[in-house]
């Protein structure tokens, strides 16, 4: 498979909370498995080298290179369809607020915690035409290891005929912390994504060997991977 089509299909976004070292923190309520992601983006974050020209003593030019470009960060946009509190929560550290039955029914702007880290997987089973003759569909898979400082990215509307779809941006970093637990959700990728020197990883699942988790907009737990 040297050329993949991804265009549409079913998908969920993984966002699982790490602590300040990058590590998954395991518990209740450290794992928020979304379908109703309006939209998802990212981008290379490109440090450009240095130039460098020097002149002799006449004035003619005797030496000039550019230093090597670099990553600084993977920049990563992602729309919610709906107000979700959790995903606020999870992202910028907001408050969430309870009813009486202790259901999550809102969340209060506080100031943006910049190391709310988090790692983001986002998977899509491909549509049929990328099907093996007697197969699943494949699953395509993006891993960001560890992301955080997130913020809000632009306003919010109430107009009488949009949906309201608050929009994020967070950074992307490498995490070489990422499996001193293995959790659940990202088994699959411990042979695949390398921890020292991967930024993101994107790779394609096939269809049998992959289930395609249950999406709830509450967080639920987070468990570690019992092979």
């Amino acid at each position: 498979m040297t050329c993949i089509n991804v265009r549409e299909g079913d998908g969920i976004v993984s966002i699982i909370t790490l602590d300040a070292c990058g590590a998954p923190i395991l518990g209740e309520g450290r794992l928020l498995q979304l379908s109703n992601i309006s939209e998802f983006s990212f981008e290379d974050q490109i440090d450009e080298g240095d130039t460098v020209t020097e002149k002799n003593f006449g004035g003619r030019k005797c030496y000039t290179d550019v230093g090597c470009d670099l990553i600084s960060s993977i920049m990563l946009d992602m729309t919610s369809c709906g107000i979700n509190p959790a995903l606020d929560a999870f992202l910028t550290g907001s408050a969430i607020k309870l009813n009486d039955a202790d259901e999550i029914s809102g969340y209060s702007r506080k100031e943006l915690v910049c190391t709310q880290n988090v790692a983001v997987e986002v998977l899509m089973q491909l549509d049929t035409d990328a099907c093996a003759e007697g197969g699943d569909a494949p699953i395509a898979g993006w891993l960001f290891p560890l992301v955080k400082n997130w913020k809000p990215n632009g306003g919010t509307t109430l107009n009488g005929s949009d949906l309201v779809k608050p929009p994020y941006n967070g950074k992307g970093f490498l995490n070489p912390n990422l499996f001193d637990t293995v959790v659940d959700p990202l088994a699959k990728w411990v042979d695949i994504f390398s921890e020292t020197d991967e930024w993101y990883s994107f790779y394609i699942f096939p269809g049998e060997d992959v289930v395609m988790p249950t999406a709830d907009c509450d967080p639920v737990e987070l468990t570690e991977y019992a092979s």
